[in-house]
């Protein structure tokens, strides 16, 4: 690997002064990733909802777990999430310590999932 000549650390020391950053494009920027990152939840609510997901719970089905860090001293923007893949072993309603368990049609219940996947 080569050093830079003296020259060339000039010119990117000059490109880099001349680099502005307008403090209105920064703050855009960083609502436009808000936003999209509550989009992002929106869609994943909806999709994941039992409604939309329980027809495919079924064991033996190849799944895909995405793991995220619950680390809140670390800006998510700069958080790689994690994902990997798991086989559905079983699956079960949770059941609830309200009377009106039963009367909760099955798409509103909530469900707990045996996932088998490599941990490490």
């Amino acid at each position: 690997m080569h050093q830079p000549s003296t020259k060339q650390i000039k010119v990117f020391e000059e490109e880099r002064e001349s680099i502005v950053i307008e403090e209105d494009s920064l703050k855009d920027y960083y609502n436009l990733l808000e936003q999209l990152r509550s989009l992002n939840k929106e869609i994943r609510d909806i999709v994941l909802s039992p409604r939309h997901c329980l027809p495919f719970l079924q064991p033996g089905r190849l799944v895909s777990i995405q793991c995220t860090s619950n680390d809140e001293d670390i800006s998510p923007i700069f958080i790689e999430d994690q994902l990997t893949w798991g086989l559905i072993i079983n699956f079960e309603r949770i059941k609830g310590v309200s009377e009106d368990d039963a009367s909760i049609k099955p798409e509103d219940a909530s469900y707990k999932v045996d996932i088998l996947t490599r941990c490490v």
